[in-house]
């Protein structure tokens, strides 16, 4: 979207959690958050202090934090003044520090040990120049086997893709361990309650949908596995990719353990649309593909950039940008969009 879209404004999407919902996905919620100069937005909730919350957003890398749940937010403020960062990403560990990871064609990392109020340099990632598009997450389930490990992705300019771990809160990172992704963009880490790592990735021919998962810490993977063939890519959307986001229940509920993906595509006989697919045996095997949009507008709108979470309660949260002034014919005769949030409570059914 960076090369169409003029945007001024992010919209955060606060998702109330109602313990009485018993549908499946629920009716839009479309909050602005009025921040002013950015886009592609990575959001963090502190696991010591839920009230904490920390968002990143590109261009230039600038963040903005809060104190109340997301209820206000500070101005925005420069990570690094002393270099151009882009493709930021933002998460939390267990003891309520955040780290952010970005590059400049190296992957640099951040951390705050003070709610989000301020982040200092760490390092940089070891490995080869012209690094890009880290993913970023760490291991949150106390039983895990690599509790509070952190883990970066990246891919390389050969599109050959990498991940280094660090196990001292982002002192030092491990040699970078080569995954079986090959032409691939766009990686989204999640971990598993048992501490199985788990990548998705577009390909970077034909925006198909990549999977693999390691049972090892990162040591090793296994194969990649195509678990979503995509449809064509309108033109319009040559330079939005259709990247996934992926999530794991790491909850004490019924869906515990369940892999949730989502994703952009034309497939279905529908014009770009967002769709859920969920694993329940660790990613040994996939569900049909559900569509999360809910409009009923003919013909339909555009909706793109799909992602998706799970809370300390097993709720599922997926939000996406809608075009509502978006349908054919193309190309646009307005950009304006929203953010949709969808929330559901029933393992993604």
């Amino acid at each position: 979207m960076k090369n169409f879209l003029s945007m001024k404004t992010i919209y955060l999407c606060l998702i109330l959690l109602n313990l009485n919902t018993k549908s499946g996905f629920s009716q839009p919620i479309n909050i602005p958050l009025n921040t002013t100069g950015g886009y592609e937005a990575s959001v963090a909730i502190s696991h010591a202090n839920p009230n904490k919350v920390v968002i990143v957003f590109f261009p230039l890398s600038k963040y903005c934090f809060s104190t109340n749940g997301g209820l206000t937010w500070s101005i925005p403020l420069q990570l690094d003044s002393t270099r151009t960062l882009i493709n930021p990403i933002v998460c939390a560990d267990n003891l309520g520090n955040f780290y952010i990871a970005a590059d400049d064609s190296l992957i640099q990392i951040y951390k705050s040990t003070d709610g989000g109020k301020s982040f200092s340099h760490r390092g940089t990632l070891p490995g080869p120049n012209a690094r890009r598009r880290p993913g970023m997450s760490c291991d949150l389930t106390p039983s895990s086997p690599f509790y509070n490990t952190l883990y970066v992705t990246w891919n390389n300019p050969n599109n050959s893709h990498h991940i280094s771990r660090s196990t001292d809160g982002g002192v030092t990172w491990s040699s970078p361990v080569s995954t079986p992704l090959t032409d691939t963009y766009g990686p989204s880490m999640a971990i598993s309650p048992n501490g199985q790592i788990n990548l998705a990735v577009m390909s970077g021919f034909n925006d198909n949908q990549y999977y693999t998962r390691s049972t090892d810490g990162g040591a090793t993977f296994l194969p990649d596995t195509l678990i979503f063939p995509v449809g064509a890519v309108p033109i319009v959307w040559q330079n939005a990719a259709t990247f996934p986001s992926i999530a794991c229940d790491i909850s004490i509920g019924p869906n515990r353990g369940n892999i949730y993906y989502v994703l952009a595509d034309m497939g279905m006989g529908r014009m770009d649309d967002c769709f859920l697919i969920r694993s329940t045996n660790n990613g040994i095997s996939w569900s049909v593909p559900v569509r999360v949009t809910n409009d009923t507008i003919n013909p339909q709108p555009l909706h793109h950039k799909p992602w998706v979470a799970v809370n300390s309660n097993g709720y599922v949260a997926i939000y996406y940008y809608n075009f509502p002034n978006s349908a054919p014919p193309r190309p646009f005769a307005n950009r304006e969009f929203e953010t949709v949030a969808l929330l559901t409570n029933e393992g993604g059914h």
